[in-house]
């Protein structure tokens, strides 16, 4: 596999492509380019309820290269177009839903999940880049029983290397014993945005997909 800040590198240099983002996160959990993606392009998938237009995926294991602390699980996260473009209306907006080997966690254990991803996430897209990466700064509130909400400020190292403010909204459940899943939903846009919908569809999408062997989008498992 090439050096992380020489695919980092690559990936960058291709973002003109619309899904470049995938492939620079793609090289950040150390997964090589082939088998971690899902494409929502099939024929047959467009139809399905749930499924976003033009938006990447990616799927990997857990814990990734750059936070090895996280526990162990799965990941699979969804990118609209123009996803790592600062131009873009779209930038720094994303969705992803983990399912990990612990119970869920409470709003001081999510404070330490969110520190150690995007501390690791940030610091390994800056490496070679001459620029120091602030540590991020995390504040989570809990809203209800299994709702919390999180405001991160982290230095976005993807393509400006400038001071980002990200809302991160996270639903919690427990699906077994020792295992649960986070819905995540990440953008710097007020909460007004009609980008929370999308990623609320988005979310929708993880979960039909990988329904037949984690979780429904109700949060039951499969057959309970």
């Amino acid at each position: 596999m090439r050096p992380i800040h020489t695919s980092i590198s690559l990936c960058l240099a291709l973002s003109v492509l619309a899904f470049a983002p995938g492939c620079a996160l793609r090289e950040a959990r150390g997964v090589s380019g082939g088998g971690g993606s899902e494409r929502t392009d099939v024929p047959g998938r467009a139809s399905r309820p749930g499924v976003i237009e033009g938006w990447q995926s990616e799927t990997f294991p857990l814990p990734p290269a750059f936070a090895p602390m996280l526990p162990a699980g799965e990941e699979s996260l969804r990118f609209p177009p123009g996803w790592g473009k600062p131009e873009s209306d779209n930038f720094w907006s994303y969705a992803f839903v983990m399912w990990i080997d612990e119970p869920a966690p409470d709003a001081a254990r999510l404070h330490n999940l969110l520190e150690q991803y995007y501390n690791g996430l940030m610091a390994s897209f800056a490496e070679g880049k001459g620029r120091a990466i602030v540590p991020a700064q995390v504040k989570v509130t809990r809203t209800s029983r299994q709702h919390f909400e999180a405001h991160v400020r982290v230095t976005e190292a993807f393509a400006t290397l400038e001071p980002i403010d990200l809302r991160v909204l996270v639903e919690t459940a427990n699906v077994q014993a020792g295992r649960a899943t986070l819905r995540i939903r990440v953008s710097p846009k007020p909460s007004e945005d009609a980008i929370w919908r999308s990623l609320d569809a988005a979310i929708t999408d993880i979960l039909l997909q990988s329904s037949g062997r984690k979780e429904q989008p109700d949060g039951t498992r499969p057959g309970v």
